[in-house]
């Protein structure tokens, strides 16, 4: 086994940062706000997991979405940071639950009240393509799934959209599809290409 040479910093300068020449616009491929899990590990998290654990781990890791899993690791449904919010957390133990016994199974979106966009359609739209279609979703992510798998191979979150298209978010506030749709353009200026 080799071993590999150990340089000195003493002569750099720099910091290598992404490529900001290649600006996303509203003509450019879905593709290029797609995240794409064969390159990105998704969050995942088992559904009998403490809600309460869930949102700390959620809060300190700065992460709005999980995937859910059940026992044998098969997709369940997702968990966003507002689900598992505070309010929710009490509503749950007003309904009898101690606190410590509310788990994300009980606060999850099931995956049966999910709709995600085809991976073939991201393939072959534009971004104003996939906002058109968000027009109407205050969703801050939205799951893409592979056909021919059945998998979920991907997610475009509203929030990366917002910042790769600079579209300045309130401190505060988050980015939903429909925020960015209304943002960007009136209903009639974006219309699906047949």
């Amino acid at each position: 086994m080799r071993t590999l040479t150990l340089n000195s910093l003493a002569l750099v300068t720099a910091v290598k940062k992404p490529d900001t020449d290649t600006q996303v616009k509203l003509h450019t491929s879905a593709l290029a706000v797609f995240t794409d899990f064969a390159r990105h590990s998704p969050v995942l998290i088992d559904e009998s997991a403490s809600a309460v654990l869930v949102e700390e781990l959620m809060q300190k890791a700065h992460v709005k979405l999980m995937l859910v899993v059940d026992l044998h690791e098969a997709f369940a449904g997702i968990i966003s940071l507002a689900d598992v919010g505070s309010d929710q957390i009490i509503r749950e133990v007003a309904s009898g639950k101690a606190r410590n016994e509310v788990l994300v199974e009980d606060l999850m979106q099931p995956k049966s009240q999910l709709v995600a966009l085809s991976l073939e359609d991201i393939r072959n739209a534009t971004v104003a393509e996939v906002l058109n279609t968000l027009r109407d979703d205050s969703a801050q992510h939205v799951l893409v799934v592979d056909d021919a798998t059945q998998n979920v191979c991907g997610l475009i979150s509203a929030s990366d959209l917002a910042r790769k298209l600079h579209i300045p978010v309130s401190t505060g506030s988050v980015a939903v599809f429909s925020g960015l749709f209304h943002t960007l353009h009136k209903p009639q200026d974006i219309r699906r290409s047949a």
